[in-house]
C-alpha cells in the first residue's frame, strides 16, 4: 500500500490518510493523514471529500494548515517517484527504493474520533464509490460500557482500543500568526462592495488562507479581493490548487 502511495495511486493517500487519522496500523498523525486525504480529493476520489469534511471537524485548524506543505512534499516525491521508474524501466534496472519520511507527532486527545475507510474494491466502480465513507464514532455513556467494534483498513482484525482523551475544545486553539511574504491570492473584482464581504466570509475560515490578512483595493469602480502573505509562487500557486478543489474556482497567484 505504502508503494503504491508513492507512486501517487489516489485509493493508496486515501487509505494511509485514514490509518494515519485512526492510527490503525500506523502512527496517529493527523497533519499527514490530512495531507494525504486532500490529495486523494484533488484526485477526485469522492470518499476522500467526504471524509476531509468529517477531519474538518477535529483536526485543529493548524495542523490543517501544516498539511498544506506536507501534501506538496508527498506529491512532488511521487512525481519522482514514477520518473524514476520510468527512466529504470526504459533501461532495464530496478526502481530505487524512497526512503519513508517521519510522521508528524499528533496531540493527545480524548474519545478519539474514528473513521471507517470504505472497501478498496468498491472504489472501482462508479455506483458504488463512497457508499461506507467516514462516519465519526458517537460518544455516549452506554457505548462506553459496550464499546462497537471499529472498522479498520487492513483485512486483519484488530483488538478494541481504549478510547483515548477526547479533543481539546477549538476556543482554546491559539490563532495562526500573521504571515508576510510579497506574493497574494487575488479572487476576483466586484462590482458591489458587499460581494466582497460575503466572499471572504467563506474564505476565511479556509485553513490555506490562516494568517493570510485579507487586502482590498480599488480598480477604477469594481473592488479587488485578495489574500497575501505568501512567501513564495509556488506557496501561492498550491493554496489556489486546494482551494478550486473546495469549489473557489476565481483563484489567481498575483506579486505585489
Amino acid at each position: 500500500m505504502e508503494a503504491s502511495a508513492k507512486r501517487g495511486d489516489p485509493r493508496a493517500w486515501y487509505i494511509l490518510g485514514i490509518a494515519h487519522f485512526n492510527g490503525d496500523l500506523l502512527p496517529k498523525d493527523w497533519v499527514r493523514a490530512y495531507a494525504y486525504i486532500s490529495l486523494a480529493q484533488q484526485a477526485g476520489l469522492p470518499q476522500a471529500g467526504r471524509a476531509l469534511t468529517q477531519m474538518d471537524s477535529y483536526i485543529p485548524l493548524a495542523q490543517r494548515q501544516q498539511s498544506v506543505p506536507v501534501a506538496s512534499q508527498i506529491a512532488s516525491a511521487a512525481e519522482s517517484t514514477r520518473a524514476q521508474q520510468l527512466t529504470s524501466a526504459s533501461l532495464g534496472t530496478d526502481s530505487p527504493r524512497v526512503p519513508a519520511t517521519k510522521p508528524h507527532s499528533a496531540p493527545a486527545v480524548k474519545d478519539s474520533p474514528q473513521i471507517a475507510a470504505a472497501d478498496p474494491g468498491e472504489m472501482d466502480s462508479p455506483a458504488t464509490a463512497g457508499a461506507d465513507y467516514a462516519r465519526p464514532r458517537v460518544a455516549t455513556s452506554q457505548a462506553k460500557a459496550q464499546p462497537a467494534p471499529r472498522p479498520v483498513v487492513s483485512q486483519t482484525a484488530e483488538p478494541e482500543p481504549k478510547p483515548g482523551p477526547k479533543p481539546e475544545p477549538k476556543a482554546s486553539q491559539k490563532p495562526a500568526r500573521p504571515a508576510s511574504g510579497p506574493w497574494r491570492i487575488q479572487f476576483g473584482a466586484f462590482g458591489v462592495a458587499s460581494n466582497v464581504d460575503a466572499l471572504w466570509s467563506k474564505l476565511a475560515k479556509r485553513p490555506e488562507l490562516a494568517g493570510h490578512p485579507k487586502i482590498v483595493s480599488s480598480a477604477g469602480r469594481l473592488t479587488k479581493l485578495q489574500a497575501g502573505g505568501f512567501a513564495s509562487e509556488a506557496d501561492a500557486s498550491t493554496a489556489c490548487s486546494r482551494l478550486k478543489s473546495a469549489g473557489f474556482t476565481t483563484c489567481v497567484p498575483t506579486r505585489d
